[in-house]
């Protein structure tokens, strides 16, 4: 792991982080404004989460060198689905999934789907 105090991802982008407070307040886990261009999205920045650190101060422990493992979910896929994402010359955008507009049907929990993403060009 790399110690950080910035972190830029992509659109649809997932990290994981460990945030290790420098002592007793409260600190917010920002987003930064993002522009994808003139027909594309604007975001403001946002608070994606609030932490209230108190009490007195401990040693701090060594972050882990790894996380713990993730379990393989590629064989126990359940279903398979496609999304298509299109958008006009005015900004107008729109998805389907399997030819019928979204939202799709839901997904049960405990499934595992594969999805894939077409935007055509």
């Amino acid at each position: 792991m790399i110690p950080k105090r910035q972190l830029l991802l992509e659109p649809g982008a997932r990290e994981e982080v460990l945030v290790q407070a420098a002592g007793p307040g409260t600190y917010a886990l920002r987003t930064a404004p993002f522009s994808t261009g003139p027909q594309g999205n604007h975001y403001l920045g946002a608070v994606l989460a609030t932490l209230h650190v108190a009490g007195a101060a401990v040693t701090p422990i060594a972050l882990p060198e790894n996380l713990l493992p993730v379990t393989d979910l590629r064989g126990a896929v359940t279903g398979r689905r496609t999304i298509v994402f299109s958008e006009t010359e005015d900004g107008t955008r729109s998805s389907s999934t399997a030819g019928r507009l979204t939202p799709a049907a839901p997904i049960r929990a405990s499934s595992s789907g594969r999805w894939r993403v077409d935007r055509p060009e």
